[in-house]
């Protein structure tokens, strides 16, 4: 079923109808609940921190609960459907990338594909910062990314050179920061296309 069969079967329906359903809707779905109270009551930065605290909690594991890097991206793409500022979605993003670091350097936790994630989605952080030109918003966590991926294998460290040789300003780094990865052999992998 698409979006015109919905549309042939509400258009006959009456209103007080069509406010039952949406109203069913709301209380079933906490997504749909989240969207009609954002349409109701615009609070792009109320938005914000509930998508921002979910993907904290995916970055979460307890024993009750694993880590979930599906839910963290889901979290992020979620926050995309609200159209707000692009500082919220980047910092979405830019917390994605930190939290997964974070992981790496407290626990050692993850692999080559875990990292991969880590750096595809600091890829489309920076891409989506460049087609808004936020990117001076987040130096200062930008450079923290830089500085702790020294200390992250799997070739993690390159990645974050080359990605910020592409899409940051020569004068955000020197080349002479350049120094090799301290943990384990470094994995490179194949950084997505522009």
């Amino acid at each position: 079923m698409g979006l015109r069969e919905v549309k042939e079967w509400l258009n006959p329906m009456q209103k007080d109808e069509i406010i039952k359903l949406v109203g069913d809707l709301y209380k079933r779905n906490k997504q749909v609940q989240e969207y009609l109270d954002f349409m109701v009551k615009p609070n792009e930065a109320e938005i914000h921190n509930l998508y921002r605290e979910k993907l904290i909690y995916a970055f979460t594991s307890t024993r009750k609960k694993k880590i979930s890097l599906k839910e963290a991206k889901k979290a992020i793409t979620d926050l995309k459907k609200f159209n707000p500022k692009p500082e919220y979605v980047a910092d979405l993003m830019m917390l994605y990338v930190e939290k997964g670091i974070d992981l790496y350097i407290s626990y050692g936790y993850g692999d080559s594909d875990y990292f991969y994630s880590i750096g595809n989605t600091l890829f489309e952080a920076l891409k989506y910062m460049g087609k808004y030109n936020i990117e001076e918003i987040f130096y200062e966590r930008l450079r923290k990314i830089y500085d702790l991926s020294m200390d992250v294998g799997y070739g993690f460290y390159d990645t974050v050179i080359d990605l910020y040789g592409n899409f940051l300003s020569d004068d955000f780094y020197d080349e002479d920061d350049h120094e090799e990865s301290t943990v384990g052999k470094a994995i490179v992998f194949e950084l997505p296309k522009k």
